[in-house]
């Protein structure tokens, strides 16, 4: 009877200890995660900071957080299960009473992009398992913006026109076309157009026109989001458009070092927006912050045909330098490209597809990938 009697106590230890651990499991607790900066650029490690909190006297035997977020961001030393666009990392706790733990997971960002952890799933029980996990949802406010990351144009692009093996252009945001100060000897990367001849035949060496860089000479990048002439409002090959956006991001760095007074347009757009993006001619840090910020959120979707796009919007440069990143041309291109020259602008193509080099046209600069 006292062997019965024993039995039949612990059995009601552990039930009275397993309700009581299940039942107030979620009271006076506190959970919160954040990232520990709201912004960063492609390939930095950051924190994800955890913070839980039993603000009770009964311990917390186990309890886990389950974190859903995007495959992009890596959690360092740590198993996840990734399925498509998705990771799916969790985290175990063992709390005493009035216990605060803080959790730190090193997270490295290895795409640019728009996250969010809105909502996390504490999942929890008693130490013997003697009654069913019970899981709470909690509303969380961690967000996270990257940037692309830059690339070194010298090393990815030549002109068209030159040889495989010499050095690309110095710049790509040119010095002004417009301002003509005198003659220099030729360097690997100036444009043919700009030999002086009578210069280089009375020096018998190639020289070319000297022009002066002036502050207010403005930068326009407009970036084609369609990998193909024709495809459906899906990019098909996105790691051309990434790189594009990659492309587009150095050039904004580079404006932003000038001061140059810079516009970005696209026939892409962020969110569900159904309209192209063409924002205004802005200079300085708060605007290059913003345009890469809409380069981060880009979503890799036309929502309107590049060839219509360039039409509608060749009117709005004039005395510009316009950098076009696209990953095809087509003869309609090509004539509205001709029509932002005459109008008295600067046009460097820059071509994202190492494959479409054939039939380029000779009066147009076009930069291609090694």
């Amino acid at each position: 009877m006292e062997i019965l009697a024993l039995i039949i106590i612990f059995l009601a230890a552990v039930y009275i200890q397993g309700f009581l651990l299940n039942f107030f499991l979620f009271h006076n607790l506190e959970y919160s995660c954040s990232f520990s900066v709201d912004k960063a650029t492609e390939g930095d490690s950051i924190f994800l900071e955890e913070i839980i909190y039993n603000k009770k006297p009964i311990p917390i035997s186990w309890i886990k957080a389950e974190i859903y977020t995007s495959k992009w961001l890596d959690f360092a030393g740590k198993d996840a299960v990734i399925a498509q666009e998705s990771r799916f990392v969790t985290s175990n706790f063992f709390l005493k009473s009035y216990q605060k733990t803080t959790r730190r997971w090193n997270v490295k960002c290895l795409k640019r992009g728009y996250y969010k952890i809105d909502k996390i799933t504490l999942v929890g029980g008693d130490f013997l398992g003697s009654f069913s996990e019970s899981s709470d949802v909690i509303d969380v406010e961690a967000q996270l913006l990257v940037y692309p990351a830059p690339v070194v144009l010298e090393r990815c692009f030549r002109p068209a026109s030159r040889i495989i093996g010499d050095t690309i252009v110095r710049r790509w945001i040119n010095d002004d076309p417009f301002m003509f100060s005198g003659i220099r000897e030729y360097m690997p990367g100036d444009a043919l157009n700009r030999i002086h001849w009578k210069a280089t035949a009375s020096r018998n060496r190639l020289m070319v026109k000297k022009n002066d860089f002036t502050a207010n000479l403005k930068t326009a990048v407009v970036l084609n989001i369609q990998s193909r002439d024709s495809e459906p409002d899906e990019v098909i090959d996105k790691e051309y458009i990434e790189f594009g956006i990659k492309v587009a991001a150095t050039v904004f760095d580079k404006a932003l070092k000038e001061s140059l007074p810079l516009s970005f347009s696209t026939n892409g757009s962020i969110f569900n927006e159904k309209n192209p993006i063409n924002t205004k001619e802005a200079v300085g840090w708060e605007h290059v912050n913003e345009l890469l910020g809409i380069l981060a959120r880009l979503k890799l979707k036309k929502v309107q045909d590049f060839e219509y796009f360039i039409n509608d919007i060749y009117k709005n440069y004039q005395n510009t330098e316009v950098i076009i990143l696209t990953s095809y041309l087509t003869e309609k291109i090509c004539n509205t490209i001709r029509k932002i020259k005459a109008r008295k602008n600067n046009v460097s193509i820059i071509l994202l597809n190492a494959v479409e080099r054939e039939n380029l046209p000779g009066d147009l600069d076009v930069y291609i990938p090694y």
